[in-house]
């Protein structure tokens, strides 16, 4: 259960980093201390498709695969809701 839920806000973390920074060096550092946190305890993917790439080497059975996807997608989601909600400025600019 503490991989997906590691998942969940692993990729939240990243997503946010991802629209609020844009910065290549910021990205990279991030998902390198992500992987250095969660492989403390299992070998994170952060993507879908490294978790389908563990599924297809026989390291994790297809209802991890399904719990994996869905925190992962669900952290994403949830991530754009922040930045949507909280973060993103306004576009003060009116068009004519």
């Amino acid at each position: 259960m503490l991989e997906y839920i590691f998942e969940f806000f692993a990729v939240f973390i990243l997503i946010l980093v991802i629209l609020t920074t844009k910065h290549w060096l910021l990205i990279g550092s991030t998902i390198g201390i992500l992987l250095l946190l969660g492989s403390k305890f299992y070998e994170p993917s952060l993507n879908p498709i490294g978790s389908l790439a563990h599924y297809i080497n026989g390291e994790i059975s297809l209802s991890e695969l399904v719990l994996f996807i869905s925190a992962e997608t669900l952290g994403s989601v949830a991530a754009i809701i922040v930045y949507i909600m909280f973060l993103k400025k306004p576009n003060l600019k009116q068009k004519k």
